[in-house]
């Protein structure tokens, strides 16, 4: 992402500065691809796929972006969602601290697609092994039969220990033979700790 611009001294800063923060703003925005319009909604930027395109897939550079295809046939669909492959998540707030995030799709999109329904919602989960220590993050979705877990989850012990941080990337809503996305996470993810009022937790923000 380019960097916002300067703010400028003189007769003209404010008309100036309030123009170049615009332009950025529109420079940085995602970029709709075949089949598809970026549009803004009061729940956040919406990412809208084509049903008559079939097999195409929506485009955003964004982190974390969620992406649509309809594997089938207009009259047919069968529709997919994936994370794009350059998405990051840092154990702290070293930048040489990654973890690895499994179920992102491949650099070429080419694998890592998974069904999606109305009303889906997809995550990254998060989870530890000797707590405080990170040792898995993957890409979840609700589907047709699974829950979303919570966004902190522990092991239920009178002292617990937080088992499980989960972070909900956005929700897919089809109807009419169109699917959207309602991106909510857009940037690259760190672990932080927080407060909450039974258990000692890290939850991630965005960096």
């Amino acid at each position: 992402m380019d960097p916002l611009p300067q703010l400028k001294k003189g007769p003209k800063w404010l008309r100036e500065s309030v123009s170049g923060i615009n332009a950025a703003i529109v420079k940085n925005r995602p970029v709709a691809g075949v089949g598809t319009k970026v549009y803004d909604s009061p729940g956040g930027r919406v990412i809208d796929s084509d049903s008559s395109t079939g097999g195409g897939a929506s485009s955003s550079n964004d982190s974390f972006a969620i992406l649509t295809r309809n594997n089938g046939t207009s009259e047919s669909p069968e529709w997919q969602a994936g994370v794009v492959y350059n998405s990051s998540l840092f154990r702290s707030v070293s930048y040489t601290d990654q973890q690895a995030i499994t179920g992102l799709l491949s650099a070429d999109q080419s694998s890592g697609w998974f069904p999606t329904i109305d009303g889906d919602v997809i995550w990254l989960e998060i989870g530890f092994g000797t707590w405080p220590a990170v040792n898995s993050a993957a890409i979840n979705n609700t589907g047709s039969s699974d829950v979303f877990p919570g966004e902190i989850v522990d092991d239920g012990e009178p002292i617990p220990t937080q088992t499980k941080a989960c972070l909900v990337i956005g929700t897919i809503s089809i109807s009419g033979g169109e699917i959207s996305v309602n991106q909510i996470v857009q940037t690259n993810q760190r672990m932080v700790n927080v407060a909450t009022s039974t258990v000692a937790a890290l939850y991630p923000e965005a960096i």
